[in-house]
């Protein structure tokens, strides 16, 4: 065997050695190095990166019951798939996105800011319907977890959807999304949107009771918006009832909906 060929032989032998060693090595990475790599990964601003390696280390540390790990891993890991759904979601991989969201729900069910990114996802694809209801999830889950700023933030995006429905004459959908959000709490504005489209949907008494609890959530808030007696008004003069929809009206004090309310009290025959 030549000297050179010896030489040859020897730096395959140490390299395929060198292999066998990292590969050992990685197989024995212990919970708290996956994490830490993880971490490390997040820090860079990695996050689809640092989440699979948050991933890998609560695997391996609910095999070896590393309670710490656990608690860490499925705090970061959460946040890590939410700031990777985010970026996914900015570059419209709505799938993508979802999948990360959904993978960061699955990890930590308490943290809400996975089910309210379900949601934008949703939004962003046209289902209003099912935004509404993912926000509303993240608002129960932010409510429990003492998060108020995540509870505002659902409410609102809920308040978005359904206003948008609304606007598009989408009133079933509306109604179907309203309902999803009197679950969780009965939202003004929300309630005055479902109650209109209840009256477009020729459901007056629905519509009725909806326009109730949409001044009663006013009066609780503090503020009774002049168009929720409209509302009010409208499912009444739907029933038939005249003359309770004029007191109705009546109620009504200023802008563009004073305008409408007048015009409605002289056609029902008011004063």
């Amino acid at each position: 065997m030549s000297i050179q060929f010896k030489n040859l032989f020897a730096l395959l032998i140490v390299f395929a050695f060198s292999l066998s060693l990292v590969s050992a090595q990685d197989a024995e990475a212990s919970a708290a190095s996956l994490y830490n790599d993880g971490l490390a990964l997040l820090k860079e601003k990695k996050f689809a990166e640092g989440y699979d390696f948050m991933s890998k280390a609560l695997e391996k540390a609910t095999a070896d019951e590393d309670e710490k790990v656990i608690k860490l891993a499925t705090k970061n890991g959460a946040v890590a798939a939410y700031s990777a759904g985010n970026a996914a979601l900015k570059a419209k991989n709505y799938d993508e996105a979802m999948t990360f969201y959904q993978n960061g729900a699955d990890m930590n069910p308490e943290y809400s800011s996975n089910f309210i990114g379900k949601g934008k996802v949703l939004n962003a694809k046209g289902d209003k319907v099912g935004a509404v209801e993912a926000y509303i999830a993240g608002a129960k889950v932010a409510k429990a977890a003492g998060d108020e700023k995540k509870v505002t933030e659902a409410k609102k995006r809920s308040k978005q959807a359904v206003g948008k429905l609304f606007a598009a004459k989408k009133y079933a959908d509306a109604i179907k999304a309203g309902k999803f959000v009197e679950e969780f709490e009965n939202m003004p504005e929300v309630m005055y949107y479902v109650a209109r489209c209840q009256v477009e949907e020729k459901d007056f008494q629905g519509a009725l009771e909806t326009a109730e609890k949409s001044i009663e959530a006013g009066k609780a808030t503090g503020k009774i918006e002049d168009k929720f007696y409209v509302a009010k008004g409208l499912a009444l003069e739907g029933l038939g009832k005249k003359s309770e929809a004029i007191s109705a009206y009546k109620l009504v004090k200023e802008g563009d909906y004073k305008e409408q309310a007048e015009y409605k009290i002289k056609e029902l025959g008011g004063k």
